[in-house]
């Protein structure tokens, strides 16, 4: 049995089933051995255009897919909604005694479900240890981020 926590395998290529990618490899290899032979018995170049056409039609669903999964993290996107999570413990790590200042706050995706963020606080070393504050802090971002930089 496996936890709720754990993630879950894709099967397949980007999430298609297994059947699915291999018809679609298949059909591909298929569409090439017929464009050759083609060219090969009738002389008429523009066959191999043609199925050079094919095999892109058939494989730019599957490139889309991946664009799209892949543009955000590449883009290192803030993501929409763990924003809010995020800048609410901004806000109460700038109230905790001895920090003086927290600003230069980011947050991004490093994969999916991978939140990062980063932030820069000034502590008055006087009235706080900076290891102590840096524990508390890092403890406050635990359900908001997975690393803290």
């Amino acid at each position: 049995e496996s936890s709720e926590t754990e993630p879950r395998m894709q099967i397949g290529c980007w999430g298609l089933g297994r059947r699915v990618t291999t018809r679609l490899e298949l059909l591909q290899s298929a569409v090439l051995v017929a464009t050759g032979l083609l060219l090969q018995l009738s002389g008429f170049f523009l066959v191999d255009a043609l199925g050079c056409l094919i095999a892109v039609a058939l494989v730019a669903p599957q490139l889309l897919a991946v664009f799209a999964r892949t543009a955000p993290i590449l883009l290192q996107k803030a993501p929409v909604g763990p924003r809010a999570a995020f800048d609410k413990s901004c806000r109460e790590v700038s109230t905790f005694e001895g920090v003086v200042e927290c600003y230069d706050e980011h947050l991004w995706m490093n994969a999916p479900g991978q939140l990062v963020g980063s932030l820069k606080v000034k502590v008055d070393g006087t009235r706080l240890d900076p290891r102590d504050a840096l524990a508390r802090i890092r403890a406050r971002f635990t359900g908001a981020v997975n690393e803290l930089t």
